[in-house]
């Protein structure tokens, strides 16, 4: 399990872990943006990547390799980003893409390779469209 020393430590000190507890656990070659905030009892698998303005809720899975995205580049000097919430009791799949600016509702499935685009209501499952090859 991970302390929030060694979250500080890793992640840099502006991390935000609200309500931390050590049975958070935090697998390894995550990147989180220093201004993203995860609540308790999160699982947050191995290569994950969670964007800036990125707010976790309770009881989040996140499987690994899963990426919240946050933000959108006009151009090399204008940034434009706004706050991306995973709602609480939700399940990501691994290798899931989630856009950014988008509300993820609570208790919310969400399939394994499943790329996300729009808001998505409390208590519904999202599966990904394979394409053709």
């Amino acid at each position: 399990m991970v302390s929030f020393d060694v979250i500080q430590k890793y992640f840099g000190p502006l991390v935000k872990v609200e309500d931390f507890v050590v049975s958070t656990p935090i697998y390894h070659q995550c990147v989180m943006h220093k201004s993203a905030a995860i609540r308790v009892s999160v699982t947050i698998g191995e290569n994950c990547l969670l964007g800036a303005n990125t707010k976790v809720e309770d009881g989040v899975e996140l499987g690994p390799g899963v990426i919240v995205l946050n933000h959108t580049t006009i151009n090399t000097y204008v940034k434009v980003g706004r706050e991306t919430v995973v709602g609480g009791g939700t399940n990501i799949g691994t290798g899931s893409i989630i856009d950014a600016f988008l509300k993820i509702g609570n208790f919310v499935n969400i399939c394994p390779g499943a790329v996300v685009v729009e808001d998505i209501p409390d208590f519904s499952t999202v599966f990904g469209k394979t394409l053709p090859f």
